[in-house]
């Protein structure tokens, strides 16, 4: 304090040592150092004055100051008169005191005094200066909060992507390699570390399965019902966020109750839009403390508020009312706008009328473009005609009076554009308003849902306004979008989706690495289309490919995405392939009938035998087989889903297309679980037929040979030779019986084959001729040979081989006897063997009679000639 007074004193002296203590000084400094030299004998400092010794103040000498000098000189002021150069000094001098001081005031009050007005003068200025800087860091501090949950919400929402120069490169932009080309045909595994399903595909398909169950018709997947699965998860992360918009959107844009065209869904994208920024203000409101001054109950009061915390107390009363409906028009908060509006007389009174207008139509909905207000919502344009034409000539007055100039307010701008249904294009000063793509997205939707122009065709129509926009967005390409390199695919996906580009939208996420993308991509594409919509690109003029673009991407997805669930689990692989469409009208009728009533398509059909035959999880898809033959569905995945004939003919048409690949034994396991027991016989028929004779260099011939033989002989020992088996029952209601006859008579002649390999012709000709194929006598080769016309198609392609082998018996048979008869006398062994020697003679005879008779015979040139040796040498 002291070190202050000192510097006041130094300046003082030295204005009065510089002017020489001429007749210049005024008379308040001369009352000044008057009253200086009176106290200056009285101010204690520790240190006594003294004239003779000591002749100058302490505080004073410290600063150089001669006081004796400085005492003189006050003296001869005092009898001195004030000059009139010096009134203006003094008047500007005398400003500094508030009250004049008494003749009587010691330099110590003196001093208190003037240090009390100079402390609060300059704390007066401190707190000033103190109090402004803090107002503009609490303002700059929530202007930047107000920014970032600004940006957040736009994250949130679309990907945050500002538009750029957008307007300015529609020509120019990057194309996406991607776009078009469809899903890749092969997707890796989508597992987890131990080999399961992942926790997001394992909620999805519990999810699926459990819809399945309480829905009958139209598919599964209801986009309410999948926007709950993850609600209270979306925050998460970007993809999870992304994907919970993006069924909120769809479900909005696709819950018309009436009708669902091009202009509902761009109206149910509006509601979306608004609905969400409606939530972004409330919630910014709320957290900033919503106890905020003058918010009041209504929405009106909340859109005041934030912009009070974006452009603070001080303000332009036009510009904030401006800013303030701007963002009751971007929530489609009509009421909201009207009250606004009232508050201030200078706006147009058209801008009011039209407001009114409008929420009228909106009444107490949440907003203009609210689902059971679409149908009238379109009727508002042309009752609004005149008075919007007012509105237009407010917007070309304002944007060409202020045309170039930056401090034009944007927000009057847009709020003029939109109500006049001007392109925003058209002035720079509304695109600042709209920087972020959400905007841009909303005021485009805008003017194309108040078009007024009902040809379609147009280009000025609602639907050429969503075609332009969406060959905008795909022209701009995913880079634009996405400033995260690719990480945020609903950046690009949203917008998509916005101007009903959808079969593009879905292919962009479903190209998203790992399987989460695709995963997606199928429920959002299955949940489309529970509500009968379209997977297209919207496209003026091209409704004709719309319905097949729709069933191809989602067959592709669908098969695509259980490809990649296969490796973990074929049940889940299954629950995906029974949701392929049917394939409309060129598909054909498969008969397959599904428990909610449906019937499955071919496509799926073919996917889902594949999948039988890749995976080979027969136990788990489609069950086992009980003892008795019949299918034992317990815990089968298919019988969740197909009724009991719907199993056996998808097994069926599995086991054919393995039959095609020559996987015959996965053929005949198929056949066996689904209880295709006559084709099974067939099969094996055919196959045991084909094998009868093999080669003498054997190898696999051999090999597939005793595969087989093994197999039918099991299947025979199980099931045909116990009694009334299932089979057995099968094949007497389709009234194929003589299958397994042929089936036991092809055993038995492959049982007569390998004896014949082993030499044992007697036992192989006691086998043969117990099946009384060959006659006895003369008098029965005409019903052998009628006989033989009814055995099996592939028993008789090889018969030729059957009598060559029966005439090699009698042929081997005859030379044993002929050899024992030559070694012995008579005797009555000799006696039965001549007679057993005259039998093989007669049998060996009528034998040759019936090959000649059957037809049909494939005997070789070599073969004939052997059976010609054979019976001469038996005579």
């Amino acid at each position: 304090f002291f070190c202050f007074i000192n510097r006041i004193a130094m300046m003082e002296s030295s204005s009065i040592t510089n002017n020489n203590l001429g007749s210049t000084i005024t008379p308040s400094i001369k009352k000044s150092l008057r009253e200086l030299s009176r106290a200056s004998s009285t101010l204690g400092l520790n240190t006594e004055y003294s004239s003779s010794s000591n002749n100058h103040h302490p505080l004073l000498t410290q600063r150089g100051i001669d006081t004796a000098k400085l005492q003189r000189n006050v003296h001869e002021l005092e009898f001195h008169h004030t000059t009139p150069s010096s009134t203006g000094n003094a008047a500007k001098k005398q400003r500094r005191f508030t009250r004049p001081l008494p003749n009587t005031t010691s330099l110590t009050q003196y001093l208190n005094y003037t240090r009390d007005v100079q402390l609060e003068g300059i704390l007066e200025k401190q707190m000033e200066k103190v109090k402004r800087r803090t107002e503009e860091r609490v303002q700059s501090r929530l202007l930047d909060d107000w920014t970032q949950m600004k940006q957040k919400m736009v994250n949130s929402v679309i990907g945050g992507r500002g538009l750029g120069g957008v307007l300015s490169i529609s020509s120019q932009g990057n194309n996406d390699s991607r776009m078009g080309l469809g899903v890749a045909p092969t997707c890796p595994t989508y597992m987890d570390e131990s080999g399961n399903l992942p926790p997001f595909a394992r909620k999805h398909l519990d999810f699926l399965l459990l819809s399945s169950n309480n829905h009958d018709r139209g598919g599964a997947i209801k986009l309410g019902k999948l926007a709950e699965l993850f609600k209270g998860q979306h925050k998460s992360n970007s993809t999870t966020m992304g994907y919970y918009n993006a069924t909120h959107l769809l479900e909005s844009m696709l819950s018309s109750s009436s009708k669902n065209t091009v202009e509902t869904r761009a109206m149910g994208a509006l509601d979306f839009l608004a609905a969400e920024f409606k939530l972004y203000v409330i919630t910014t409101v709320k957290n900033s403390g919503g106890g905020r001054e003058g918010i009041g109950a209504s929405f009106a009061g909340h859109i005041k508020a934030l912009v009070e915390m974006e452009v603070g107390r001080e303000r332009v009363q036009m510009n904030f009312v401006w800013r303030c409906l701007y963002y009751c028009l971007r929530c489609g908060d009509a009421n909201a706008g009207v009250e606004v509006v009232k508050s201030c007389k200078e706006m147009p009174p058209t801008i009011l009328q039209i407001l009114q207008h409008m929420a009228q139509n909106q009444r107490d909905r949440r907003n203009i473009f609210e689902s059971s207000s679409r149908d009238t919502l379109t009727n508002i344009a042309p009752s609004l005609c005149q008075l919007r034409q007012h509105v237009v000539d407010l917007h070309h007055r304002a944007s060409s009076t202020n045309r170039g100039n930056v401090g034009v307010d944007g927000y009057e701008l847009a709020c003029l554009a939109m109500l006049s249904l001007s392109n925003l294009s058209a002035d720079n000063a509304s695109q600042q308003v709209a920087t972020a793509i959400e905007d841009y997205m909303y005021m485009a939707l805008w003017n194309a849902v108040h078009s007024d122009e009902k040809d379609e065709a147009s280009s000025l129509s609602c639907s050429g306004v969503i075609a332009t926009l969406g060959e905008d967005v795909q022209r701009w390409g995913p880079a634009h979008f996405d400033d995260e390199g690719g990480a945020n695919v609903w950046a690009y996906a949203l917008p998509l989706l916005l101007c009903q580009q959808f079969h593009s939208g879905l292919i962009h996420l479903a190209d998203l690495p790992g399987g989460e993308g695709l995963c997606m991509a199928v429920h959002l594409g299955l949940g489309m289309r529970s509500v009968g919509s379209m997977i297209d690109d919207w496209k003026n003029g091209r409704g004709d490919q719309k319905e097949a673009q729709d069933g191809d991407l989602l067959t592709k997805l669908l098969v695509t995405y259980s490809s990649s669930l296969q490796g973990a689990s074929p049940e889940a692989a299954l629950a995906y392939l029974i949701q392929i469409p049917d394939g409309g009208k060129g598909g054909w009728k498969t008969d397959v009938w599904m428990k909610n009533g449906q019937q499955l398509g071919n496509i799926a059909l073919e996917q889902i035998s594949g999948l039988l035959l890749t995976t080979k999880a027969l136990q788990s898809l489609v069950g086992s087989l009980s003892p008795d033959g019949s299918r034992n569905s317990i815990g089968a995945a298919m019988d969740h889903h197909l009724t009991s004939d719907g199993v056996s003919k998808v097994l069926a048409t599995a086991a054919d297309q393995a039959i095609h690949q020559g996987n015959l034994s996965n053929a005949a396991e198929l056949l066996s679980l689904g209880g295709q027991y006559s084709t099974l016989l067939a099969l094996l028929n055919r196959e045991l037929s084909s094998l009868l004779v093999v080669g003498g260099e054997g190898g696999e011939l051999k090999d597939k040979r005793t595969f087989w033989r093994d197999a039918a002989l099991r299947f025979h020992a199980t099931y045909l030779l116990n009694g009334q088996t299932h089979v057995i029952q099968v094949l007497e209601k389709e009234n194929t019986l003589p299958l397994g006859n042929a089936f036991e008579l092809l055993l038995n002649l492959m049982a007569f084959f390998d004896l014949c390999n082993e030499s044992k012709w007697e036992n192989a000709w006691a086998l043969i001729d117990g099946l009384v194929l060959f006659p006895a006598t003369e008098s029965e080769i005409a019903h052998k040979v009628e006989s033989f016309n009814s055995l099996n198609t592939g028993i008789q392609q090889q018969f030729h081989h059957v009598i060559t082998n029966a005439m090699e018996c009698l042929y081997q048979q005859h030379e044993a006897l002929k050899a024992n008869v030559g070694s012995e006398v008579m005797s009555p062994s000799v006696t039965a063997i001549q007679q057993r020697l005259n039998e093989i003679r007669t049998r060996g005879r009528l034998l040759v009679t019936f090959a000649g008779l059957v037809p049909f015979m494939n005997f070789s040139d070599e073969a004939k000639a052997r059976i010609a040796r054979m019976e001469a040498f038996m005579i």
